[in-house]
């Protein structure tokens, strides 16, 4: 059974399981190994500006961005759910279903629930990548070409495909700009088909009023990314008001921050050595050597490994190197 088309080999999508590879990789070109990590279930590596692509999965209970300080904003416990309508993406509003994670990025977004033993990912992409994707998943049986089932989704054709008997996945034909992709894996045909007539269409402007509390919405995004630079040393020409981020999900919008921030200081160390400015260089080292205490990747370090690149990178550039292809993996502009 092949492995399904990773947004990492489509361009001009951004981030999760390509990112994931490339980080891995970069840690593996390093001489300084990071401290060992303990490996969970479900532990994420990434997340930050754009360049490769998403799939990032996350365990239960993380701990939210906007919960990080005392002085947090206080968030409603539940989510004011909008009437189920028509919209180009779908999310998931039934009991026992949890979202775990959220990557909402300029032509890409995806959700990913669990119940149990179940998950279900629910995808949007750019709708001129449909014909890429569709032709990736008839040959998830390669070198047999499976066609794929015609279904109805929300309302519009769909291809469907098995990867297993417990593992399932429809492509919708594109609405407007973007087409849906939703898998459904631990539950059986059946299964599938129920919950796929529970999903509700929403339109993108409606995705805040449908994420629980520890997320972040729109009207908190500036408020959470000041929190997290909370004891988090600016570079050179950067100020808290330049670093954005589009991201819901609070590990994945502490990546953005994280990374805005320690590409400033990777670039303001190659200024400084190539100019001969020692003085310039050790402001770099120092700064990044604290990064181990910034609180943002103190929180986050319990549910991904996204901390543990950054401090792999600043032992780099502690030791005077320029960490391997860091703007790739750090999503440098």
């Amino acid at each position: 059974m092949n492995r399904p088309i990773t947004d990492a080999g489509v361009a001009g999508l951004s981030l999760d399981e390509g990112r994931a590879e490339l980080l891995e990789e970069i840690m593996s070109l390093s001489t300084e190994t990071a401290p060992e990590v303990e490996p969970t279930a479900r532990r994420r590596w990434l997340l930050p500006a754009a360049g490769a692509v998403a799939a990032a999965v996350v365990i239960a209970g993380a701990i939210g961005l906007p919960r990080l300080l005392a002085d947090g904003p206080d968030l409603v416990t539940e989510p004011p759910f909008a009437a189920p309508g028509k919209g180009t993406l779908a999310v998931l509003d039934q009991p026992g279903w949890e979202l775990e994670s959220a990557t909402v990025q300029p032509g890409y977004g995806s959700l990913d629930y669990e119940k149990g033993d179940e998950q279900v990912e629910i995808r949007w992409k750019e709708a001129d990548l449909h014909q890429q994707y569709v032709a990736d998943r008839e040959r998830i049986a390669d070198p047999k070409v499976d066609p794929g089932e015609q279904v109805t989704l929300l309302g519009l054709p769909a291809l469907l495909w098995a990867y297993d008997a417990t593992d399932h996945t429809v492509i919708r034909r594109p609405d407007g700009d973007v087409f849906l992709e939703v898998r459904g894996s631990g539950m059986d045909r059946a299964s599938f088909d129920a919950l796929l007539t529970r999903l509700t269409a929403i339109a993108a402007a409606d995705l805040d009023d449908h994420l629980p509390a520890r997320f972040v919405t729109g009207a908190e995004r500036d408020d959470a990314i000041g929190q997290a630079l909370a004891g988090v040393p600016l570079p050179p020409g950067l100020a808290a008001g330049d670093i954005e981020s589009t991201e819901a999900d609070p590990y994945h919008l502490g990546a953005d921050v994280a990374g805005a921030v320690v590409c400033g200081w990777i670039e303001t160390f190659i200024e400084a050595r190539d100019r001969g400015d020692a003085a310039g260089v050790e402001r770099a080292q120092d700064a990044l050597g604290t990064s181990r205490q910034w609180p943002v990747l103190r929180a986050m370090n319990a549910e991904g490994d996204y901390p543990e690149v950054v401090w792999e990178m600043s032992v780099e550039v502690g030791r005077g190197r320029v960490p391997a292809e860091y703007q790739q993996g750090l999503g440098c502009d």
